[in-house]
């Protein structure tokens, strides 16, 4: 029998570890791909509330922006550096405020202990329904998983979309068991929050009407009679109160406006607007979240540069995220998960099951079809969810589980942190074991999966240790390296001719970019952080 205290020193243990290796992370990476024109934005749009003057600002909603900038209002940073008009000149100016990386660290520091908050509500989730040996299972799952320890690190908005997910679907379930109206306005309002921080949050507002279709096919035999019943009426109130949070995200600027005089550039809202609709209804989401939305359509019909297991595509392929999944999930995950298939198979689906069943199938489902391979940061959300689904095998009857199996419990779970533990603070591009682990991931996927440009202060320690003064660099990243003491001489790509002397080049430029093919004739002499590849080349005659 497990008793409080031990299950509270457990769960403090876990919570520790967390953060402990999320810290680690944290200091190390340098400002990735993304961050370095994040950086700030939410100082100016609370103070400004205009959302159309920075070009960066319509990337996503303002949530994110509004949380990782919060800790920034007392770093003094000068109001003038958003008049810069390139985005990632801007966040450079605002890093070089200061001569280390203190602006970034204050920064990634809120999604760190949201984070800590999303490990802390997967537990007492699956507590109050499982009970605490499968709640203490899903933690564990949730504390050493690289992913979400990496992703908790930065300042992207993937974390924030997956915290307010699973507090939206919680909500939804305590409702369910409660009834009780606030519960109802609780879930509102999480799904409000869902929608501030990332458009793809759309894919959660759906996940509940089809579960409200599929929960009369619940076939559990262990379901409560005393669940009740999500409605549409029900529905229809959790979305009115999510579209005025919204609204209010955005200090109710632009707000219930009608579209139709607006120029969209996507084929998908010029097909909307042709059909009239923004003539005669308002919109009831602000006129710049449907802006910012428009965009990031027109991106994604422009199409990007994807890169799969050495291959090279602009269309994205179908199965790139089962392939990114089942690369970079912890192998001990990966047991769980075709336990908790056969489990699931053998006793059915309770109504919670379903309830988080359905988001865990829907993103990767809508990211598949229509072939966006951007990362497995895209499917963050599911993760936390997936850890609950996984968790309900340990709630039948865990005391004769553990007495039977606790050897195999004990080593499945060195094993993960074992695995974890292994790439630390290197999570960002972690692999793992059973297809080589990061030192092979330059062949299987690249930026946000594994070289986002986050080891420059890995390559300046190299360069200091080594007593090397300067060195040819060509990196994936927006990020200034002479921010961190790096002095190089810039690798060119176009045209790119074959040089001689120090290299160094990171995996994505080597992998993706073309121009550098004639390096891989040779083998680097030396590795920085799993991403970045040191040459030693004799001299080429002119």
């Amino acid at each position: 029998m497990l008793e409080g205290k031990q299950e509270k020193f457990i769960v403090l243990i876990l919570l520790t570890a967390f953060l402990f290796q999320g810290g680690t992370a944290l200091l190390h990476m340098s400002s990735t791909g993304d961050e370095t024109h994040y950086l700030g934005v939410g100082m100016y749009l609370m103070k400004n509330r205009q959302w159309a003057v920075l070009a960066d600002s319509l990337l996503h909603p303002p949530l994110s922006y509004y949380l990782h900038s919060l800790p920034l209002f007392i770093t003094g940073i000068d109001g003038r550096v958003f008049e810069i008009p390139d985005m990632n000149e801007r966040g450079r100016t605002i890093m070089a405020s200061y001569p280390d990386d203190r602006v970034l660290i204050l920064a990634r520091i809120p999604i760190l202990l949201m984070g800590a908050l999303l490990g802390l509500l997967v537990y007492w989730w699956v507590r109050q329904v499982y009970g605490p040996w499968a709640a203490l299972l899903a933690f564990c799952l949730y504390v050493f998983n690289p992913v979400l320890l990496s992703n908790s690190s930065l300042i992207t908005p993937d974390l924030s979309l997956a915290f307010f997910s699973v507090l939206t679907f919680y909500c939804v379930w305590r409702f369910l068991v409660t009834k009780k109206t606030h519960m109802l306005v609780a879930t509102g309002i999480a799904m409000g929050l869902c929608l501030l921080t990332k458009y793809s949050a759309f894919l959660v507002v759906f996940s509940l009407p089809l579960f409200i279709v599929l929960q009369l096919r619940c076939r559990a035999k262990q379901e409560s009679p005393k669940v009740a019943q999500l409605r549409p009426s029900h529905f229809a109130v959790i979305l009115l109160i999510a579209i005025l949070v919204a609204n209010c995200g955005y200090f109710f600027v632009g707000s219930f406006q009608f579209l139709h005089g607006e120029v969209f550039k996507s084929k998908l809202f010029q097909g909307i607007q042709s059909t009239g609709v923004f003539e005669w209804i308002p919109s009831p989401l602000p006129r710049d979240y449907v802006i910012g939305l428009d965009w990031q359509y027109t991106v994604v019909e422009e199409g990007f540069k994807y890169f799969l297991l050495g291959d090279i595509s602009g269309q994205g392929w179908f199965h790139y995220y089962f392939v990114s999944f089942f690369m970079k999930s912890p192998v001990v995950l990966l047991l769980f998960l075709g336990a908790a298939i056969f489990f699931s198979l053998r006793y059915g689906q309770d109504r919670l099951q379903l309830l988080v069943l359905i988001p865990i199938l829907l993103f990767p489902l809508y990211f598949s079809v229509f072939k966006i391979s951007r990362g497995i940061r895209y499917l963050l959300p599911i993760y936390p969810l997936l850890f609950v689904w996984i968790s309900r095998m340990a709630a039948w009857n865990p005391e004769r589980v553990i007495r039977r199996f606790k050897w195999l419990f004990l080593a499945l779970l060195l094993c993960i942190i074992a695995e974890s533990l292994w790439v630390r603070p290197h999570y960002l591009p972690f692999f793992n074991a059973a297809v080589g682990g990061p030192s092979r991931g330059q062949n299987y996927l690249y930026e946000s999966e594994f070289d986002w440009g986050q080891e420059l202060k890995g390559l300046a320690a190299y360069l200091q240790q080594n007593k090397i003064d300067r060195i040819k660099f060509a990196y994936f990243g927006t990020a200034d390296p002479r921010h961190y003491g790096i002095d190089f001489e810039y690798l060119q790509c176009f045209p790119s001719q074959p040089t001689g002397g120090l290299i160094a080049i990171s995996a994505t430029a080597l992998q993706a970019w073309g121009c550098f093919d004639w390096l891989k004739q040779y083998e680097p002499v030396d590795k920085v952080g799993y991403t970045i590849f040191i040459y030693d080349l004799p001299p080429v005659d002119d």
